[in-house]
């Protein structure tokens, strides 16, 4: 794997640990503020570390088996997510 796409995985998988530790850690403080916005953040943060996570997993499939066209769509994914 190219070492950009496997900073994209380590920095996606601590996007998603922050996300899941911001739920589980600090459900507390969550249930006492008025509005939603923060756990909907650490959803996000959930969602966005498991999207870098599988682009960047399928990213390195296309790229050991020199698939063009899965490379192609993984690059537009890409551009239209960043």
């Amino acid at each position: 794997a190219r070492p950009s796409r496997t900073f994209f995985q380590v920095a996606g998988g601590a996007v998603l640990a922050v996300g899941v530790w911001t739920l589980v850690e600090k459900s507390d403080y969550i249930s006492l503020l008025n509005s939603s916005f923060y756990s909907a953040s650490a959803y996000i943060l959930i969602a966005a570390g498991a999207i870098v996570i599988v682009t960047g997993i399928i990213g390195c499939c296309a790229t050991l088996k020199e698939m063009k066209s899965l490379l192609i769509m993984v690059s537009l994914v890409w551009v239209y997510v960043y």
